[in-house]
C-alpha cells in the first residue's frame, strides 16, 4: 500500500485560487512529498477546461481529475488509502506544518476523529453564522499539537466532518461515503454533518495545531444552492480572477505567510505577482 497521504481538493471554475492553494501548500508543509495530490475539479465551460489544463502543466505535483459522477468518482479515489486531506480550492496556508506529524498525532489518539488545520486558539469568529466563536477546553497532545472534545463545542468547533482542510481515518469515513446520497462538495458535507453523531461515542475529539495552518477566502460563490456569506469585503468574481490567471499573473502566496485569521473563513484582499 502507498503510505502517502493522499489528499483532495475539490475544485470548480476557480483555477486562479487552485494554484493558490497548490503554492500554498508546497510552501508551508515541511513534508509536502508525502502528499499524493489529487484535484477532483468541475468546469463548466471550454475557456475554464482549458485553464485547467494551464494549471497542471504548472503543477505536476498534482493529478487534475475531472469530475464525471462526483460521488463513484470520490468513492473510487479513496478506496486504497488509510488517511485522506480534505481540501478545497479557496484554502491559503500560513504557516509551517508537517503532514506526518498530524498522521502520527491522530493515530497516537484513538478516540480522535480527525485533524483539523483550519482550526486553532486564534479562531474567535464563526464567518458563516457572523458571531463570535467560544474557544472550548483544550488540552495537550504534545508541544503545538492540542485536542478537545468536539461534542459540545459550538459553532466551527462542534463541526468534526468538513471538506475544506481536515485529515481523517479513510475507515472511519468510508462507509458514510457509499452509505449517503450527495452529488457534489455542498451537499456533501451537510450529508455528513447530519451524520457526526454516531462518532460521539468512539471518535469524540478532534486535534489541531496552537494556530491555524490555513484558512478558506469566501470572496465569491460558485454554486446555487445553499445561499453561503462570501465577497462581502473583498468580492472578486471567478471571471476577474480567471482573466488575470490567462494573463500570468499569479496570486502571492508569499504575502500571507505568518497571517493569523480569526476564523475558518476570512476575506482578505488578493495581492498579485
Amino acid at each position: 500500500m502507498d503510505e502517502r497521504i493522499l489528499t483532495v481538493i475539490f475544485s470548480r471554475d476557480r483555477p486562479a485560487q487552485l494554484d493558490a492553494t497548490l503554492r500554498s501548500l508546497a510552501l508551508q508543509c515541511h513534508d509536502s512529498a508525502q502528499l499524493a495530490q489529487c484535484v477532483l475539479y468541475h468546469a463548466t465551460s471550454p475557456r475554464y477546461q482549458a485553464l485547467y489544463r494551464r494549471l497542471a502543466d504548472e503543477h505536476p505535483e498534482a493529478t487534475l481529475i475531472v469530475e464525471r459522477d462526483f460521488r463513484t468518482d470520490l468513492i473510487r479515489l479513496l478506496e486504497p488509502w488509510r488517511h485522506v486531506l480534505f481540501l478545497v480550492d479557496d484554502n491559503l496556508f500560513v504557516r509551517p506544518f508537517s503532514i506526518s506529524e498530524m498522521v502520527g498525532a491522530l493515530e497516537a489518539v484513538p478516540c480522535a476523529l480527525g485533524f483539523s488545520l483550519r482550526l486553532g486558539r486564534n479562531i474567535s469568529y464563526c464567518y458563516p453564522l457572523d458571531q463570535p466563536q467560544p474557544l472550548p477546553p483544550l488540552g495537550e497532545v504534545h508541544p503545538g499539537v492540542l485536542r478537545y472534545r468536539w461534542v459540545g463545542a459550538a459553532l466551527d468547533f462542534g463541526y468534526p466532518i468538513e471538506l475544506s482542510s481536515s485529515l481523517y481515518r479513510t475507515r472511519d469515513l468510508a462507509p458514510l461515503l457509499t452509505a449517503l446520497r450527495y452529488r457534489n462538495p455542498n451537499t456533501l458535507e451537510a450529508a455528513l454533518a447530519g451524520q457526526r453523531r454516531q462518532f460521539a461515542a468512539t471518535r469524540d475529539e478532534l486535534l489541531l495545531f496552537e494556530q491555524s495552518v490555513t484558512f478558506c477566502t469566501p470572496i465569491n460563490v460558485v454554486q446555487d444552492e445553499f445561499r453561503n456569506r462570501a465577497g462581502l469585503r473583498h468580492p472578486a468574481s471567478v471571471d476577474e480572477l480567471a482573466e488575470r490567471f490567462e494573463r500570468g499573473e499569479r496570486i502571492d502566496v508569499a504575502a500571507y505567510a505568518s497571517f493569523v485569521p480569526r476564523s475558518c473563513h476570512e476575506e482578505v484582499e488578493l495581492r498579485w505577482r
